[in-house]
Order: C-alpha cells, then structure tokens, then sequence
C-alpha cells in the first residue's frame, strides 16, 4: 500500500465530498435564480396589464372630456401651478 496511504483516501473523499457540496449548490441557485426570475416577470406582466387599464381609462376620460374643457385654458393653468410650485421650492415668493 504504497500509493494509496490513509492521508490519499482522505483527500479524495474530500475531494469528492466538495464537488458534489460544489454542485448541489450550483443545482439550488440555479432553481432559486429561475423562480424569482418567474415572479419579477409575472410582477412585470401584472403591472402591464394594470397599466393598459389605466390607459383605456384616461382614453375614456380624454373622450369624456373633449367637448366639456378647453385644453390650452387647462395647459395653462397647471403650468401656473408649476411656475408657483417651482419658485416655493426654490425659497422665491411671487
């Protein structure tokens, strides 16, 4: 027993111990990685679809509202409002 001494049989199975830890592991983060994969993209689906809806219903709104408001009056005013807003922010007072 020259070439296989107690001290060989142990750095193999250690050896064999780590590389199958070794592989193990990679298997685990490999299936961790898919799942949260999976679920941003179903997150990702349902914040599309909600999206869509938001849209369909500022669609309706602007329908809605096209005979009943006068855009550029509208415009103008929110545009006041952030020229106000701006200059509070910025320590002006007009």
């Amino acid at each position: 027993m020259d070439g296989f001494g107690l001290e060989t049989i142990a750095i193999m199975a250690f050896s064999l111990f780590a590389f199958a830890w070794i592989v193990r592991l990679g298997f685990s983060i490999r299936h961790t990685v898919r799942h949260r994969s999976d679920a941003i993209h179903d997150r990702l689906d349902d914040m599309e679809e909600s999206l869509l809806g938001v849209m369909k219903s500022v669609d309706g709104l602007e329908v809605d509202l096209n005979d009943k408001a006068d855009h550029h009056y509208v415009q103008k005013r929110i545009d006041g409002l952030l020229d106000l807003i701006q200059g509070q922010k910025s320590g002006k007072r007009k």
